[in-house]
């Protein structure tokens, strides 16, 4: 789950090939700034999530999936999520404009992209009942939305989902929203988050700044560069 900081123009791609000094003390300016951010952000993970005690935030075995998927569900381990936490300098892609190079601040580990990211989609996690009926032997059976079977809309149970216990979806998202709230730091669910995300938003906008401070220097010399390049060899054709 990246967070874009800044994007590049053909200008600095061209920086990157033909003046890897300047491209180099670039980067060194950059790079405290990144990982000013991934510290924070580190900071942020407690050794356990309060409310989960007893399932996701024990130590131990990972849980075999219940699917069909090739691994279980990934344990709460403070230690991976924090080493999942770093940053990357200077991808560059191409777009239909050109060349694009973005820095970016990354969760890597599947547990921290969940607690970063739990309840974007249902924030308070996936409604455990929508009605009730009684069931065989005085037990109650709830019921979560309706699928189509032979032209018929049934009811749905939550037992069909796969869980032990219905109310897990809202409890998980409950017990991270009560460590630590989801933060926006633009529009859509996508741009939401309690890691990455809320060093960014707290840092407001300092590293986004630093960013483009780097950038526009490196720019500013390489164009004195060239200017120079031009001059000469104007100078020496004359």
């Amino acid at each position: 789950m990246p967070v874009e900081v800044a994007g590049l123009d053909e200008t600095l791609f061209s920086l990157k090939n033909f003046a890897p000094d300047l491209y180099r003390e670039m980067l060194e300016k950059i790079q405290p700034e990144m990982a000013r951010i991934s510290d924070t952000a580190k900071g942020m993970v407690r050794a356990r999530v309060i409310g989960l005690d007893t399932g996701w935030s024990t130590q131990g075995k990972e849980a075999k999936s219940r699917t069909e998927r090739k691994r279980g569900f990934p344990k709460y381990d403070a230690f991976k999520i924090r080493k999942g936490l770093g940053y990357s300098l200077g991808t560059t892609k191409r777009n239909k404009s050109g060349f694009v190079q973005t820095f970016i601040l990354q969760n890597h580990s599947a547990a921290g992209a969940i607690f970063e990211t739990g309840g974007r989609k249902n924030p308070n996690g996936r409604s455990a009942m929508m009605s009730l009926s009684e069931g065989k032997q005085g037990k109650v059976q709830g019921y979560e939305g309706t699928y189509k079977s032979n032209q018929q809309f049934l009811k749905r149970k939550t037992g069909s989902y796969g869980s032990n216990n219905p109310f897990a979806g809202y409890q998980f998202v409950q017990a991270l929203n009560n460590q630590q709230k989801l933060v926006s730091i633009g529009k859509g669910r996508k741009r939401q988050g309690r890691l990455m995300y809320k060093a960014f938003y707290d840092d407001q906008g300092k590293v986004q700044d630093a960013v483009m401070k780097a950038i526009d220097a490196a720019k500013l010399k390489w164009t004195k560069r060239v200017a120079g390049a031009s001059y000469k060899a104007f100078e020496k054709a004359a």
